[in-house]
Formats: C-alpha cells, sequence, structure tokens
C-alpha cells in the first residue's frame, strides 16, 4: 500500500498539530502458543510478516488474511522522534485493539488494557528517547473461552446467521501525540440555549489555571456581536499536581448579551440560518482553539423542535 490508510486524525475535535499517525507497515507475527511474552518477543529483530495497520489479520486489506482463530498475535514498529517532539509529554494512543493488550516501548513494558471496543492512552514520556524507538503490542484475543465480550464475531470458521469473521489485534488507528507538560486533556460542552450559557467541564494535566473564551456570531460571515473570556483560580481542593489529573470542573459563560432578533426557533437568526458559538479554552498555553454549536434549522414553514433539554445539545470541538 503506497499511502497511509485512515491518515486522518481519529478525534477530528481534539486534533492538536502536533501527533504523529502510526497507521501503515508494521511487523508481525503470530503466536498461536501464547509464549511470545516469556520468548521476549518484545525485543525480537526478526519479524515473519508485514501487515497494514489499522487492517486486522482476519483482512485481506492488512496483507495478511488469515480467516482461523489467532489466540495472540505481535506487532511491532520503529519510530522516530526529534528534540523537540520529546521535550513535553509523548502520548501513544490505540483507538482499538481487541482484546487483552500489552504495549512495550524500547524492551519495557509501559501498560495493559483489556477490552477491544474501547480506545485506550499510555503516557511514554519517561520510555521515549530521540531518534529511534520500538513499539511492541502483544494482543491475546481468546473468542472461545466465554470469559469475554465478542459482539457478533463468530464462533465458529465460517460466518452464519448475523455472526462474522473475527477482529483480531489492532483494528483501529494507533497515534503519538506530543502535549506540553500542562495541558487540557479532555472537555465537554453543555449549551443551554433557553438559559444563553456554554457549561464547560474539563479535564486537565499539570499546574496552572483554565481559561475560556467564548464569541457569539452568525453563519451569515456578520461580524461577531461580542467576546468575553473567564480566568478560573482554583480553590484548595483543586490543586492539580504534575503528571495527574484534575477533578472535573465547570465554567459558566453567559452568552446571552444582545442576541439578534429570533424567528422560529432559539439560536436561529431571523433569516432562519443557525448561530455558531466560537468557543476556546486555554489551559496554560495548550487550548481548545475552536468550538461551534449548531442548532438543526427549521423545515420551511414550520417551527424546529428540540427533541433533547437545552442542557444536553451537543457542542462541535476542535482543540490545538
Amino acid at each position: 500500500m503506497n499511502t497511509m490508510p485512515r491518515p486522518e486524525h481519529p478525534l477530528p475535535q481534539w486534533e492538536r498539530s502536533t501527533w504523529k499517525n502510526l497507521n501503515g507497515e508494521w511487523d508481525f507475527s503470530f503466536d498461536f502458543g501464547k509464549s511470545g511474552v516469556d520468548r521476549c518477543f518484545y525485543e525480537k529483530k526478526d519479524w515473519e510478516k508485514k501487515i497494514i495497520v489499522p487492517f486486522c489479520p482476519e483482512s485481506d486489506l492488512s496483507g495478511i488474511g488469515y480467516k482461523d482463530y489467532m489466540d495472540a498475535v505481535w506487532y511491532h514498529k520503529t519510530v522516530e522522534l526529534t528534540e523537540v517532539e520529546v521535550k513535553g509529554r509523548v502520548l501513544l494512543h490505540f483507538g482499538a485493539v481487541d482484546y487483552d493488550a500489552r504495549v512495550w516501548i524500547n524492551g519495557t513494558e509501559v501498560g495493559r488494557h483489556k477490552g477491544g471496543y474501547t480506545s485506550f492512552t499510555f503516557d511514554i514520556t519517561a520510555y521515549v528517547q530521540a531518534g529511534a524507538n520500538d513499539i511492541a503490542v502483544y494482543a491475546e484475543d481468546d473468542l472461545r473461552s466465554g470469559k469475554q465480550p465478542h459482539g457478533k464475531q463468530s464462533g465458529l470458521y465460517y460466518s452464519h446467521g448475523c455472526e462474522y469473521t473475527r477482529t483480531t489485534g489492532i483494528w483501529q488507528t494507533v497515534w503519538l501525540e506530543f502535549v506540553p507538560e500542562n495541558y487540557v486533556k479532555k472537555a465537554r460542552f453543555f449549551p443551554n440555549v433557553e438559559a444563553g450559557t456554554i457549561t464547560i467541564e474539563a479535564v486537565t494535566v499539570g499546574d496552572g489555571s483554565f481559561c475560556a473564551e467564548a464569541g457569539c456570531g452568525l453563519s451569515s460571515g456578520r461580524p461577531v456581536s461580542f467576546s468575553l473570556s473567564v480566568m478560573l483560580s482554583l480553590p484548595a481542593f483543586y490543586s492539580w499536581k504534575l503528571y495527574h489529573e484534575s477533578k472535573s470542573m465547570s465554567i459558566f459563560l453567559n452568552v446571552k448579551a444582545a442576541p439578534p432578533k429570533r424567528d422560529g426557533f432559539s439560536g436561529s437568526d431571523r433569516h432562519g440560518e443557525p448561530q455558531l458559538f466560537q468557543m476556546r479554552a486555554q489551559r496554560s498555553g495548550a487550548r481548545l482553539k475552536a468550538v461551534r454549536l449548531r442548532r438543526r434549522r427549521p423545515a420551511r414553514g414550520r417551527a424546529a423542535k428540540c427533541t433533547r433539554p437545552p442542557q444536553c445539545q451537543p457542542a462541535y470541538i476542535r482543540s490545538g
């Protein structure tokens, strides 16, 4: 495969400029006896096969196309990192690995995750260096044990009924993210259209304060009517320790200042165009660059009706 598969960021709302997609060619080995850990496969140099990540080995797109049961498999990739990339925190993300995944960086195990349907992240800062770095992944997937959820993956060799060929090992994007020592790990936005407010719940890593800014404009391209910013001074019980997550917090931003005339439904200007609320949250240099809260446009001649309570309206964000 000449081009990288799935080159897009898997979480576009949280796409920072400092990230590296690890999809593409990896080294690969079967481990039918599940003895690879004992044989130190995480230090292995001579790999028998190549696989295209993020396609599972059962898929022909992976270059393997092995349809029978695989109780365990191994992956390996060498990644070059620069001095700038290892200056802050280095995070290794997996979109999904089925089922029991263990990860080694440069011969040292950095973490383990069980669950074939959920993403996970390891902070590998202490294990990487400028230059070449070896990533090894071991995945056990004993579908027939009855001790793990498997959804509609077939317990027989062939697909049957509504059950289909199994998915083993890595089957979603793998990527590296380079963040500063203090950064916003995640945030959720809850616009309350009726009250004209937005609640931000954020989880941060590191020391410092959290700042959020909001601006309200119209999608028709008219100028922004106002903007505001909020800086939080955290009390003692929100004291952040370096490299540890803080508790969630809420920030209330009042965006009810002189909205345009509304017609049809709340959140629309008089021409029926949805309003876009531009949001930015900053955590000591790491910020969420843009947030758009979009309300549904009403059908012609009819007022749109919200199907959720105002405080549960979805927010769309992009971070950096």
